[in-house]
């Protein structure tokens, strides 16, 4: 790497991209090269940042993705370019823009344009049980996601790199993953990370296009409340699962895009448990208190049946102590009040929960200081 091997390497792979007289013209070889090759930047990219940085400057996710898309059949140099991308995607160079970078010119900007949402799809479509590869995959799709801003040329022109994954499928991919690898913590938390970001998928013209109704439609309520069940002593899986659930099924009820909830019953009854669990064990964590409540005041809407079943779980109380123990913050107030006074909605049990448990007076403190003429905050 000191010597230059890194540079040396990528120049040789462009010369092949070029079509170089002086390589070899059987394809197949020309395929083991680009392998070998991207095995051997990958292996320079973990000493250290300063590599990953002198790679990055180098083209490596450049040529990276070129390899993906020249040989979109090997499995191993698919899983290496894959592995190579979400190595540098962590690096101060990639990841994150210098203030001196315009949007739209950083390295993701320009690979997301260049095809790279669709060949990370497409790598894990092909590959499905190699974890290694998924998991770098949702890695990558977490940082090409967060490639735009609202408001950008990139939204406009629809460069969203988190409205083209959804668009490539990457919903389905990382759902398919959830359930072929339930026992792998981190794939998990990645995972559920990549359905945050595509969450937040700015809507297009179709259902299609958003990134919620693809979740919700392809049972990504379910899945992500799996991940809850199946690790609920970890902190940031259970935080990042609220999150994205807070955004998925925050679609309209009357809206003509909201995908048909067929199975509403046991996804209430597997929420009922697994969301009051987490708020119950980690009630100082002011994230996912706020999100928690969130969750359970958008599904205590489907029907009276959810509410009681939340209510039964002690959602009132719960929802009280959040109140209580955040009640500077404005949003948290504004949740916990939706949410209270919806559990107390036509339903006697509600009530006399909530006023068994000295909330009256608590909700029409909070009510009075809400500024209920500004629009609500959060998902709504």
């Amino acid at each position: 790497l000191e010597a230059g091997g890194g540079e040396a390497i990528l120049a040789f792979l462009r010369l092949g991209e070029l079509g170089h007289k002086d390589l070899a013209a059987a394809e197949w070889k020309d395929a083991i090269l680009h392998e070998v090759g991207m095995e051997a930047v990958l292996e320079m990219a973990r000493e250290g940042l300063a590599g990953q940085e002198r790679l990055v400057k180098a083209g490596a996710c450049d040529v990276a993705l070129s390899s993906m898309l020249a040989f979109p059949e090997e499995q191993n140099l698919l899983r290496f370019s894959c592995r190579l991308l979400a190595t540098l995607a962590s690096t101060p160079t990639q990841g994150k823009r210098h203030a001196e970078v315009d949007e739209g010119s950083s390295p993701e900007h320009i690979l997301v344009r260049a095809g790279a949402v669709e060949a990370v799809t497409a790598a894990a479509r092909t590959c499905p049980s190699d974890l290694d590869l998924v998991h770098s995959a949702c890695s990558v799709a977490c940082w090409l996601g967060s490639a735009c801003s609202a408001g950008s040329a990139d939204v406009a022109s629809g460069n969203d790199g988190s409205r083209r994954l959804v668009e490539a499928g990457f919903c389905e991919v990382l759902l398919a993953a959830l359930e072929a690898f339930p026992n792998d913590l981190h794939l998990q938390i990645q995972c559920c990370a990549a359905a945050l970001c595509l969450s937040a998928a700015k809507p297009g013209s179709s259902p299609e296009c958003d990134g919620r109704w693809r979740l919700t439609s392809a049972g990504g309520t379910a899945a992500l409340l799996k991940a809850m069940r199946r690790f609920p002593k970890d902190i940031d899986l259970q935080r990042t699962c609220c999150r994205a659930l807070a955004q998925m099924l925050s679609l309209p009820p009357s809206s003509v895009q909201a995908p048909e909830q067929t199975n509403k019953t046991e996804i209430v009854h597997d929420a009922a448990s697994v969301l009051l669990d987490a708020l119950h064990a980690w009630p100082e964590d002011e994230d996912l208190q706020y999100h928690g409540c969130w969750v359970i005041f958008l599904m205590s809407r489907w029907s009276t049946g959810a509410r009681t079943l939340f209510i039964d779980g002690g959602a009132c109380e719960t929802a009280l102590a959040s109140l209580h123990k955040f009640e500077a913050n404005e949003h948290m107030r504004w949740v916990s009040c939706s949410l209270l006074t919806t559990l107390a909605l036509d339903c006697r049990e509600g009530q006399r929960r909530l006023t068994q448990a000295g909330g009256s007076a608590a909700v029409l403190a909070a009510v009075r200081a809400v500024p209920w003429q500004h629009r609500c905050p959060g998902f709504a």
